[in-house]
């Protein structure tokens, strides 16, 4: 190891992201579901017990057991905070390890989108999910107002390294209002839950263009935009009618949709009614979060 010379050459070897450590339990945090191994000596070759604190680890199967080692999971729910490890072998004297492990909340580091529409999936990326299927919800205040609405998300996987504890959570988003919302992850209900705030936007369906903007009764038509949702929308070809001066909507047939749920752009199909005289009509998408009008975005020639 050395500086370096004019050609940004070291002049020994270097050391990057690497430590020495010298602790008898690794990982030294985790939460549920974390697989432990602690080394040590004397620990005998017949199973004994270990614990955090007065929580007992189940010690794992063939070889998790030897005079020097010990190989055991978290299996039950604990609080945050720093804990000993007890290690009781059979007939010697049991060793403890003072703070030697540290039970941690659930860390939220990534959301992999800020936005999308009902029925989409949400990946969330973090640390110390816990090993066993939590719940998710989008939480936001309704307009105008100081009260929450807070949804229940459905949870489609939910994993964690019981190792590393890298975690990872893919959500559906529920039928809510269309808002800026936090996105809370909840892994047991009986400690405290962790929460990103702001963390997804929930929005309605945009149009961005029709193509193409003039056809004719029963030809295909296709609408471009995002926040359709992955389930099927409706479409509309909204006009004026003058025999009863009243704003009435028409019904079309959607052939295609959007369905990659972890997508925000989209196409939509739809096919031009019958019974319509030409002219501008409005085109209108809606789905279970609200709707997008484009002002006279297609013509019936």
């Amino acid at each position: 190891m050395g500086p370096t010379n004019s050609l940004q050459r070291f002049s020994g070897w270097n050391i990057d992201d690497f430590e020495v450590t010298s602790e008898a339990v690794f990982p030294s945090e985790g939460t549920y579901g974390t697989e432990l191994v602690i080394s040590g000596s004397g620990f005998g070759m017949k199973k004994g017990k270990v614990s955090i604190s007065s929580t007992a680890l189940t010690v794992s199967g063939s070889g998790g057991w030897m005079d020097d080692l010990i190989k055991g999971s978290l299996k039950k729910v604990m609080s945050p905070g720093i804990y000993d490890v007890v290690v009781q072998p059979v007939g010697p004297k049991g060793t403890i390890y003072k703070e030697a492990f540290v039970v941690r909340p659930a860390e939220i580091h990534s959301i992999e989108r800020g936005e999308g529409s009902a029925y989409d999936q949400v990946t969330i990326t973090g640390k110390f999910f816990g090993e066993k299927k939590g719940a998710v919800y989008l939480e936001c205040e309704k307009s105008g107002s100081l009260e929450s609405v807070r949804k229940s998300c459905t949870v489609s996987d939910w994993d964690m390294d019981t190792t590393t504890a890298d975690s990872e959570i893919v959500f559906v988003v529920p039928v809510i209002l269309p808002a800026v919302c936090d996105v809370i992850v909840d892994p047991y209900s009986t400690i405290a839950a962790t929460e990103q705030e702001d963390g997804f936007s929930v929005k309605e369906p945009e149009i961005e263009s029709v193509d193409p903007k003039t056809g004719s009764v029963g030809e295909q038509i296709t609408i471009s935009g995002n926040f359709f949702g992955s389930k099927k929308p409706k479409v509309y070809l909204g006009y004026m009618n003058v025999k009863n001066g009243k704003y009435t909507k028409k019904s079309c047939s959607v052939s295609s949709w959007p369905t990659d749920p972890t997508k925000e752009e989209g196409e939509i199909v739809f096919k031009v009614p019958t019974g319509l005289l030409p002219g501008p009509y409005d085109v209108i998408v809606t789905n279970s979060l609200g709707s997008d009008t484009l002002p006279g975005g297609f013509i019936i020639e």
